[in-house]
């Protein structure tokens, strides 16, 4: 079936290009693809190709084959866990805990103006009393968007506190990976090489600066589902749906995938014999759906706004203007020796494309499971298989090299636990020496460790946590000129240009806004000025409807300034400059704000004489 599936990847490869022509170029929005004039959705229409050709092509293969009717071929049956598996379970959570910390805590990394900021000025609006969405817009989700900075600044507030829990999050989350390796492998020496292969194909010691604790939910739900098919019980089932469900205020994007890889679960198992009973799917629904208006209504939330802005004008222009597009398809014929086979494995190509044929011989296995009567297995299996196919849209819209590791967070423990152990064990258990197995498992482990970067993510891990002592020391840096910089530490120079825009800040009442082109986000925070508009990102504002909201916010109530330049680096994404992005914007300021002021490193528009703001 491995090999069918492999064939029908190829065999999708060699079909998509026919497929282009079927697409257009996304709209809502301004980005990298509106510029090169990409059909964005021809890369989603390729990987579901792959993944249902590699499919079809896996059954076909397997029903060839003699496999399905012998009971030994199929993968083996969840039961209790041993105690070695237990004992595993916790002792790895506790290492992948610690070791993480180490790994991901950056305390004093010079501050990312723009992502950092991304988080900062939603929670200052939200410590000034705003109300979640009525005052600003949440693109990444309620809480990773400054809902959990705003918890644990504290007052007075610093800096380090969102630093620390990221990192302890992050080290959670990842910890996660070890319960749901534990689940799907048959023995603790299989658990124990998939999580070193999940956590490698994920680049998590490679990428200590990384928000993979917007995983939360989508492994949660993970978990909880595959403890609900080994032992039935209400709670698991509730627990799954709910986890997920409130991922859409964790994390809008993973909690979308979540939600929708849950109702594909649920409607798996309402197909198999043994269906959830209808009184706990209606408690678990109905939990599910309760718990995040609960937090909305609590928190005083605009309900309409966080409908339309998380499921309207979200998904409507995110392609338009944050994709990238996919890495090139292979020239199959140059992949037909081994020798250009195994150097491909180790491209961004093969880590985007190779998924989805995977991703497509695990529906095929679970169908393969399920006809043989193996329900549990089945199960286990589409539930990796769904997650894993939503998951990948992270990957497959923007494309770049974090992005791709960041859309298969199962990736590593799936292969191994789906392919690699059962084979051992079939060879175990036919009775060969395990030299022999070992020899011929060598064929496919060798290429399976480059492919997720084994090596590699040890070495970076061990730097990082051998200089982890260095990075808590703050040696020739200096504190933040203001209160609301407290706990990190930054460079003399960018302590000069803070100084020099918080005494010019000082010169406008404590009530006016400010708007900042600059891209610089952070400044609303350290500035303590809210944002003129709801939505202060910029390349979003380039959503015709969002943009015009912001211009009719602006001329209702105009900032006191706008930062109009600022890093040079933080002056475009993808190559295009926000002017051009937003440009009936950036001429209303050009006309209202014609006098310049240099501050700092930042260049300031204000109003003409007599235009008091």
């Amino acid at each position: 079936m491995f090999a069918g599936a492999a064939a029908g990847g190829a065999l999708a490869i060699f079909l998509a290009p026919a497929l282009r022509p079927m697409f257009s170029v996304p709209e809502g929005g301004v980005g990298a693809i509106t510029r090169m004039q990409y059909p964005k959705g021809w890369d989603y229409a390729v990987v579901a190709l792959i993944a249902v050709v590699a499919a079809l092509c896996a059954l076909f293969a397997g029903a060839l084959s003699a496999l399905p009717r012998n009971a030994s071929a199929g993968l083996p049956e969840p039961g209790p866990l041993s105690a070695a598996r237990r004992r595993f379970r916790w002792i790895a959570m506790l290492a992948v805990f610690v070791l993480m910390i180490f790994v991901h805590d950056h305390p004093y990394l010079f501050m990312d103006m723009f992502h950092e900021g991304e988080r900062l000025t939603p929670a200052s609006v939200l410590l000034d009393g705003g109300r979640p969405y009525k005052d600003i817009f949440f693109l990444h989700g309620f809480a990773v968007d400054g809902g959990l900075d705003a918890l644990v600044v504290g007052d007075p507030p610093s800096l380090l506190r969102p630093r620390r829990l990221q990192t302890i999050l992050d080290a959670a989350t990842l910890a996660l990976l070890v319960p749901i390796a534990v689940e799907l492998c048959a023995t603790a020496t299989g658990a124990a090489f998939a999580l070193l292969a999940g956590l490698s194909a994920v680049a998590a010691g490679w990428l200590p600066v990384f928000p993979f604790f917007r995983w939360a939910p989508l492994l949660g739900a993970v978990l909880l589902f595959l403890h609900y098919v080994r032992t039935p019980r209400r709670r698991f089932l509730v627990g799954a749906l709910s986890t997920a469900s409130l991922g859409l205020l964790w994390s809008l994007e993973i909690g979308t995938y979540s939600v929708a890889a849950s109702a594909g679960v649920l409607a798996w198992l309402c197909l198999q014999s043994q269906r959830p009973p209808a009184k706990d799917l209606g408690i678990a629904a109905t939990t599910a759906l309760a718990l995040p208006v609960a937090i909305l209504l609590l928190t005083r939330a605009d309900l309409m706004l966080f409908l339309r802005d998380s499921f309207v004008i979200a998904p409507g222009s995110i392609d338009a203007i944050w994709s990238l597009p996919a890495p090139a398809l292979p020239d199959l014929s140059s992949l037909l020796s081994p020798k250009a086979l195994f150097a491909w494995l180790d491209s961004d190509a093969a880590r985007y494309y190779l998924p989805s044929a995977f991703y497509g011989f695990l529906l095929a296995l679970g169908l393969r499971e399920s006809a043989a009567g193996r329900s549990r297995n089945a199960a286990r299996v589409i539930i990796v298989a769904l997650f894993s196919i939503v998951v990948f849209r992270s990957a497959a819209g923007r494309v770049g090299w974090s992005h791709i590791r960041f859309g298969i967070p199962l990736l590593g423990i799936a292969m191994t636990a789906f392919a690699l152990e059962p084979a051992a064990l079939r060879l175990r258990a036919r009775g060969r020496q395990w030299t022999v197995a070992g020899l011929l498992l060598l064929l496919a482990v060798v290429p399976f460790v480059r492919y997720v970067e084994i090596p590699e993510n040890l070495e970076a891990s061990k730097k990082l946590i051998a200089g982890w002592p260095a990075r808590n020391q703050h040696d020739g840096l200096v504190h933040y000129p203001t209160e609301r910089g407290r706990g990190i530490f930054t460079f003399p120079k960018n302590r000069e240009d803070l100084a020099a825009i918080l005494a010019f800040n000082a010169r406008f009442p404590e009530d006016a806004t400010m708007f900042d082109l600059s891209n610089e986000r952070a400044l609303y925070w350290f500035l303590a000025r809210r944002p003129a508009v709801r939505n202060p990102d910029l390349a979003m504002l380039s959503n015709p409807r969002l943009g015009a909201e912001a211009l009719a916010q602006l001329r209702e109530r105009p900032p006191a300034f706008v930062i109009l330049e600022g890093l040079p680096e933080l002056a475009q994404f993808d190559g295009i400059p926000h002017r051009e992005r937003i440009p009936a914007i950036a001429v209303w300021i050009d006309e209202n704000y014609p006098n310049r002021e240099t501050v700092g490193r930042w260049v300031v528009g204000l109003p003409a004489p007599g235009e008091g703001r």
